[in-house]
Parts: C-alpha cells; structure tokens; sequence
C-alpha cells in the first residue's frame, strides 16, 4: 500500500506537469498581438514604415527611460523600425508607436511602466513582422 502511494504521489507531482509541459510545446502556440487603433493622418505620418515617435522635450526629464528605448532601437534595422524623436501631431502623448500600414499600435506617457510597455510592444511587434516575413 505504501509503494501505492509513492508511485501515485511520483505521477502526480513529476509526470503529470512534464507530459502537460510536452502537450503544450508540441500542439500550443504563443502568438501575441497589439491593436490597431485609428489610422495616422496623412499630415502627422513621418516616414514609410514602422516608427516609435517620441516627444524629445516630454522625455528630457526621464534620461534613464530614453536610454533604455534608445539602446533597445540600437539593434533593430530602419527598415524594420524607426526612432524618431519628434514632436509633430503626438497631442498628450509622449510618444506613439506607428505600424508599416499607418495605424496607432499604442499611445504612452513618460514613465518607466509606460517604457516597460513601449519595450515588450516593440519586441511582440518586430516578432510578429519576422513571423509574417518566413511564412
């Protein structure tokens, strides 16, 4: 009875979450996306492609979050993205990210949880564009 027990509590605690974990890796798929909202209007679209736009004067007081998004485009190619550090048409917002068709993919505030959102919505952005490009 009390080997019963020991092999109930092995599958229970080790073989159980190891087969789900297998399942999952095999058959699941981690897509995520960001929303479009309204399109850009023609007089406040910068440049062809996708940009992030930031309001220079808004992120001058928080040098430490404009590094971070500057080391982060450090790596990523024009063609995939642009940093642009403009104030043009950017309303309340310090800065807005902008996808390759001209739609709003996200409006931030100047602050460190608004530049951790910036940072994950860039990465789940260019992994999408490189998802699309080798289908």
């Amino acid at each position: 009875m009390k080997k019963l027990i020991v092999a109930g509590f092995f599958i229970v605690v080790f073989v159980l979450p190891i087969s789900w974990y297998l399942i999952l890796q095999i058959f699941g798929e981690n897509k995520f996306d960001i929303p479009k909202f309204e399109m850009v209007a023609d007089s406040c679209r910068i440049v062809d492609g996708a940009y992030l736009q930031l309001n220079a004067e808004l992120w001058e007081t928080k040098r430490n979050e404009l590094t971070r998004i500057k080391r982060r485009f450090e790596s990523v190619s024009d063609s995939e993205m642009k940093l642009i550090m403009e104030e043009s048409c950017l309303k309340d917002n310090a800065a807005v990210l902008v996808d390759e068709e001209g739609y709003y993919r996200g409006f931030y505030k100047a602050s460190r949880e608004e530049t951790d959102r910036i940072l994950t919505e860039v990465d789940i952005y260019l992994t999408n564009i490189e998802k699309s490009e080798r289908e």
